[in-house]
């Protein structure tokens, strides 16, 4: 995951690994968060999504891809349920 967005806020990714990471985190979130590594991981890589959603490069969609993770996080991992 590191080496898709990067370690630090010096590091700018491309918006294809941005879209990764967010395929990534939504497929593997909640096996990670069932153990106490996998939290701490997490709670690194919400951060740094959280830096990168907050800079003025990206497109809004990519920004919306971000927080849709965020909060699918936030959400005990479990999907938004739209009803018509």
């Amino acid at each position: 995951v590191t080496s898709l967005i990067g370690a630090d806020a010096s590091y700018s990714p491309e918006e294809l690994f941005i879209e990764c990471l967010c395929k990534l985190i939504t497929t593997i979130g909640s096996t990670l968060e069932s153990t106490d590594a996998g939290k701490q991981l997490l709670t690194h890589f919400s951060s740094r999504m959280k830096e990168l959603k907050a800079q003025d490069k990206y497109s809004k969609r990519i920004k919306f891809a971000l927080q849709d993770v965020l909060d699918l996080r936030q959400n005990d991992w479990r999907q938004k349920v739209h009803k018509e």
